[in-house]
């Protein structure tokens, strides 16, 4: 028996929700609201979902946020928007959303749009013979391991280091180019929102507060080593 596919909403708009859910269950979709990025990593850390149709605005975010944690995510992203500009499609394009939809009252390519993308899913899915996730590789260095299903990162006790949503991003990042300088003008663009771009000066407080939680002597840091007038460097084997 074919089941029926899941499309996770999340939005912080009311009238946005009501409308594609109403449409998308008319289509035959099961749909799970999500109001808030706290929200939207519960339910995919314990339920399958086909599909993400991504709100620009949230209730504790945007959308901006939640693609820079998806990062080479298999579930297809939608993001949408009505009367987005072409900066913003293209900035969600660049930060690896699979789609746009710039007219969410045209019902028409909403669901053309959403039947495509599942299709496809479905197919690449049957190739790989696994179903489609979200999760980055669990890995581990020193005594902590990455939980990617949690957004957090666990000492061998299972104690969690209490990582912000920011934080977490940034270890990722370093982690990604372990062995490698990452300039803090990489790391400002990887927490770049559409009205904010960290200073410098916040990241060398963000990066401080990281260590901290990590264990890391501030004076004389082992896992990120500073890079005296350009930035930090992951310095720690990956298992």
């Amino acid at each position: 028996m074919k089941s029926i596919a899941s499309i996770l909403l999340i939005t912080n708009r009311k009238n946005d929700r009501l409308g594609l859910r109403g449409i998308l269950e008319q289509s035959g979709y099961v749909v799970i609201d999500a109001i808030s990025l706290k929200r939207a990593y519960q339910i995919i850390a314990h339920q399958k979902i086909d599909l993400i149709l991504l709100g620009l605005y949230l209730k504790d975010g945007e959308y901006s946020d939640f693609l820079i944690t998806r990062k080479g995510c298999d579930i297809p992203i939608v993001v949408f928007e009505d009367d987005a500009s072409e900066e913003t499609m293209i900035k969600a394009y660049d930060m690896g959303a699979n789609d746009f939809i710039d007219r969410i009252k045209n019902f028409t390519i909403v669901k053309a749009k959403i039947n495509l993308l599942m299709n496809y899913t479905s197919m690449k899915i049957k190739l790989n013979d696994k179903l489609g996730t979200c999760a980055l590789p669990d890995i581990s260095f020193l005594k902590w391991r990455r939980d990617s299903a949690r957004y957090q990162f666990f000492d061998n006790n299972d104690n969690s280091a209490n990582l912000t949503l920011q934080e977490y991003t940034l270890l990722n990042y370093l982690i990604e180019n372990v062995g490698k300088t990452v300039t803090r003008t990489q790391l400002a663009e990887v927490l770049r929102h559409d009205n904010y771009i960290p200073s410098q000066r916040s990241i060398d407080i963000k990066i401080t507060r990281l260590r901290k939680k990590l264990g890391d002597d501030k004076s004389f840091p082992k896992i990120i080593l500073t890079v005296r007038g350009v930035g930090y460097l992951f310095n720690t084997k990956i298992i």
